[in-house]
C-alpha cells in the first residue's frame, strides 16, 4: 500500500510522537515484509509471513535483523 497508506506505519509514526523512548516496533500477522527506520532511534519491522516468505527477526543482544528460514540450513 505504500508507507503513506500502510495503517501500521501511520499508527507507529503517531505512537512515537508520544513515546520516543521505544527502539523497536515489531509486528506480525500482516503478510507483508517491511524494515523501516522511522527516526534515528526507532525502527519498525513487519515480519512478513511463515507460509510463503519464511521471514523472522533475530535480536543478538546488540543488532536486530530480519532473516529467512531455509529448510535444511541453520545459522550459527
Amino acid at each position: 500500500m505504500g508507507e503513506d497508506r500502510e495503517h501500521l506505519v501511520l499508527y507507529t509514526k503517531r505512537y512515537i510522537q508520544y513515546h520516543s523512548n521505544v527502539d523497536y516496533f515489531i509486528y506480525g500477522h500482516r503478510h507483508i515484509e517491511l524494515d523501516l527506520q522511522l527516526t534515528k532511534r526507532a525502527r519498525m519491522i513487519i515480519l512478513g509471513d511463515w507460509i510463503q516468505q519464511f521471514t523472522y527477526v533475530v535480536f543478538d543482544g546488540d543488532k536486530l535483523y530480519m532473516d529467512n528460514y531455509i529448510e535444511g540450513e541453520t545459522n550459527p
